[in-house]
């Protein structure tokens, strides 16, 4: 399977996925489950009327990114 389409990040068994939710954003990050090498970290963002995502892959290039008007 892929992740965010053709993005180049393969799922593959054995994942973790570490979540923190704040009262605004919603930070993740994705390990590898035998080695605990991160595979892709991002960021959910909805607290300043303007909601967003980000995600990168385990190198800092940026996979999605994305902005929306959120009405609050």
């Amino acid at each position: 399977q892929r992740l965010a389409g053709d993005s180049g990040l393969d799922v593959a068994r054995g994942m973790i996925l570490v979540l923190n939710s704040g009262s605004s954003t919603l930070k993740f990050g994705c390990f590898e489950a035998d080695t605990l090498d991160e595979l892709a970290t991002g960021l959910i963002d909805w607290g300043d009327g303007e909601g967003g995502a980000i995600v990168r892959d385990k190198n800092g290039m940026e996979l999605l990114r994305e902005s929306r008007s959120v009405m609050g």
